[in-house]
């Protein structure tokens, strides 16, 4: 996500700057930085978990729904 948001910054902003200028793009960032603020409080804080604890509480499982369960497998004709 890192490089993906770097490239997109390095095309943006040269054209930010161009039109409406250095406020603006002080402005995005500063949003950007309190958004990244407000997510790193909302992220729950593993203390005294191990790897593995924290794995298993963060497992999907797969829901099984009633029209999974009317397919087929391959090879199996339904009569």
């Amino acid at each position: 996500m890192a490089e993906v948001g770097a490239f997109a910054v390095a095309l943006i902003v040269p054209l930010i700057l161009a039109g409406p200028g250095l406020r603006i793009v002080t402005l995005i960032a500063c949003c950007c930085f309190a958004v990244g603020i407000a997510i790193t409080f909302l992220i729950r804080e593993p203390i005294g978990l191990s790897l593995d604890d924290i794995g298993e509480s963060l497992a999907v499982e797969p829901a099984a729904t009633p029209a999974a369960a009317a397919i087929a497998p391959i090879g199996e004709a339904r009569v």
